[in-house]
């Protein structure tokens, strides 16, 4: 996988949304260019500088303008309101692809809590995951499960259910919790679910990814003697492989790093931390992939022209993310 580019950086390294005494509520704007187009919004351009744009939507035309030059054009003081907003704007662009004035500011900027949608089955799915690694590591039978039907038939054994209570007992004695342990342990338990969920709720994203990766293959094969369409479905079949090979072992660090659930129970701050960290970053990549996804959720598997343009569409959102610069650069100019 290439190296990390500057919008997978963690949080701590992202810009100061300290420039406010407390981070705000809602994203809003003094001055009128802000208020200008109901359609008006904040997002990131499309090349690999990833700069981040107000872009204003006038009749079929769109002006996309570098905050930067908004500040120069408009006499926009860099001590102002507004200049402090945008800068929480650049923050916000790394958990959300795009923003609208007046959109409330991400939670992950606020509580540190996911911004987007975790539905119930995401946190059974990570309470599950908890109740087996807690009975595994009471029983010496450690192991990472990522296949949610065979989680939940392990999570509903008899035997892995009766497990369950020795195993907080036991947690709560080798925690030192006191005499009101079982409380705190329980209370640590539902705030790691929390966190963990949004994981769980990423892992939709890889499944996605994969059935791309599948309808890729498959048109590798019906194209095969068609070299024109060759010449994009390899680099496209390359390059999609790698993508889903790079968040699979994103997921299996955050299983490893969690998989010692009683090590992650005892030092919760700075596992709290690595969670959100490697959740959110996960996230902002992944939530990149919805055009994808928009693209190929249609496509038949036949040969056309419509599948071979989806493919050259495929390529140049791939390519400057997956892609050895020199060869993108050699290649960008043929697709």
């Amino acid at each position: 996988m290439p190296a990390a580019s500057p919008e997978q950086a963690t949080a701590e390294q992202r810009g100061p949304s300290s420039s406010f005494e407390e981070t705000p509520e809602r994203f809003e704007f003094e001055h009128k260019l802000f208020r200008s187009s109901d359609e008006a919004e904040f997002r990131r351009s499309a090349d690999g500088n990833k700069e981040p744009l107000f872009v204003l939507k006038i009749d079929d035309h769109e002006f996309a303008l570098p905050f930067p030059g908004i500040l120069r054009e408009f006499a926009i003081d860099e001590d102002s309101r507004d200049a402090r907003m945008l800068e929480l704007i650049e923050e916000a662009l790394h958990y959300q692809r795009v923003i609208r004035p007046g959109d409330p500011v991400p939670k992950e900027m606020i509580t540190g809590e996911a911004s987007w949608e975790i539905t119930d089955t995401h946190r059974k799915i990570a309470m599950q995951r908890l109740n087996v690694q807690l009975v595994g590591w009471i029983t010496g039978e450690d192991r990472v499960i990522n296949d949610p039907e065979q989680l939940q038939q392990i999570a509903e054994d008899p035997v892995v259910r009766n497990k369950i209570n020795e195993a907080l007992d036991e947690a709560v004695k080798q925690l030192n919790l006191g005499d009101n342990g079982k409380e705190e342990l329980l209370d640590r338990i539902e705030a790691l679910v929390d966190d963990l969920a949004g994981v769980e709720s990423l892992r939709d994203y890889l499944d996605r990814i994969r059935l791309i990766e599948a309808k890729v293959q498959r048109l590798r094969r019906i194209y095969g003697d068609e070299m024109s369409i060759l010449d994009i479905v390899d680099p496209v079949a390359r390059l999609t492989a790698l993508a889903r090979a790079g968040v699979e072992d994103d997921f299996e660090m955050i299983d490893a790093q969690t998989g010692e659930v009683v090590a992650v129970l005892r030092n919760m701050e700075a596992q709290t931390k690595f969670i959100r960290e490697m959740r959110d970053d996960l996230h902002q990549r992944l939530v990149e992939w919805e055009e994808m996804f928009e693209m190929w959720g249609p496509v038949r598997l036949v040969q056309s022209e419509e599948n071979a343009n989806v493919l050259r569409h495929s390529y140049r959102f791939l390519a400057p993310r997956y892609m050895q610069v020199d060869e993108w650069d050699l290649r960008s100019t043929a697709v």
